[in-house]
């Protein structure tokens, strides 16, 4: 008998919180940022459909990709340090203009080269 009793009371809980057990209803979606680029990228495909889509609306697809995983942008700032990396090789500018001279803590990590 209490078994069923705390069957009944776990039932309650899960049908009551559904929305917030649900954790990656919003957060891995980006629905915030990238839903309407979503939609936009969906109905094209719908019209066209599958195999045409993709060649019709590649720009839809493209900016809906880049809203959600930053490639462009990633490799847009990988660029970017790396430019600034070569100048300080050339010497170009000095290391202290492009490398922060306040040092991390040792235990932290640090990606790229001259760190500690």
């Amino acid at each position: 008998m209490p078994y069923d009793l705390h069957l009944h009371f776990i039932d309650r809980i899960v049908r009551t919180n559904a929305d917030s057990l649900d954790l990656t209803s919003k957060h891995l979606t980006k629905q915030q940022e990238c839903g309407d680029l979503e939609q936009d990228t969906l109905e094209c495909l719908e019209a066209y459909g599958a195999r045409r889509g993709h060649k019709l609306c590649k720009e839809f697809l493209d900016d809906y990709t880049e809203c959600m995983f930053h490639f462009m942008q990633k490799e847009r700032s990988f660029q970017m340090k790396r430019e600034r990396l070569k100048q300080v090789m050339r010497g170009e500018r000095k290391p202290l203009e492009v490398f922060d001279p306040i040092k991390p803590p040792r235990d932290s990590y640090q990606s790229g080269p001259f760190y500690n």
